[in-house]
């Protein structure tokens, strides 16, 4: 009967959701594997079933199978052209392949779709300032990450070290001090002051920076006080 089609098909899309969100739940304790296996279920069981084609997609990315993990997130955006997060998914992968323009579009698209999403300013801002040399195009997309959230350490640190770059060794201090205000434990911004410091013959400075970052843990700079015979 009609009835019994509906229960089957029921049970199947709940049999679906199951595979899916166990899947989830392997792939946030890092057993990518077994997360890719459920999605594959979930998706056999619902070809179209949006949610667990980007979740394989985010598995395969953490496997470091970024070209498997596009293709997930070409079919999820095929399916739903307006779900901005496969869009910032799939500029990761993308990032992590070398395919910088391609990137920059997926993140440029995510934030026309929702222009609040900071995580796409600073990604955005990232390749433009690191990989690009578009240094001014990269702070404003950390000015724009700033504005979203005052309280975002990453994007006061990105932006030092592209004013770094330009030569503006007062802001980039500014700029890794405020990161070291959002974080106080955020070793990597210590470090980065001290480079800054170096570079401008502040060497006393410098090692002062070194050894807190040391102290916080950061290898990098343990290395550096080590090699230069530095007590932390």
């Amino acid at each position: 009967s009609i009835d019994n089609y509906n229960k089957a098909i029921e049970l199947k899309t709940q049999f679906a959701i199951a595979y899916d969100a166990r899947g989830v739940s392997y792939r946030v304790l890092g057993n990518f594997q077994k997360a890719i296996e459920d999605a594959n279920k979930a998706i056999e069981l619902n070809p179209q079933f949006l949610v667990a084609i980007s979740n394989r997609g985010i598995a395969y990315h953490q496997l470091g199978n970024y070209d498997q993990a596009i293709k997930d997130y070409n079919k999820a955006i095929e399916l739903n052209p307006k779900d901005f997060i496969d869009y910032v998914n799939r500029g990761l992968s993308y990032n992590r392949l070398g395919k910088y323009q391609q990137a920059i579009e997926d993140y440029s698209k995510a934030i026309e779709l929702n222009p609040k999403i900071e995580t796409a300013y600073l990604d955005r801002g990232a390749i433009y300032g690191n990989k690009l040399g578009n240094y001014q195009l990269a702070i404003n997309d950390f000015n724009k990450a700033i504005e979203l959230n005052p309280k975002s350490a990453m994007a006061y640190l990105n932006r030092g070290v592209v004013y770094g770059k330009i030569g503006n060794y007062q802001q980039e201090i500014e700029d890794y001090n405020k990161a070291i205000e959002v974080n106080p434990q955020f070793a990597i911004a210590y470090y980065y002051k001290g480079i800054s410091y170096s570079k401008q013959g502040s060497y006393k400075q410098a090692v002062e920076e070194t050894k807190i970052a040391a102290r916080l843990g950061l290898k990098a700079a343990q290395d550096y006080l080590r090699s230069h015979g530095v007590r932390w």
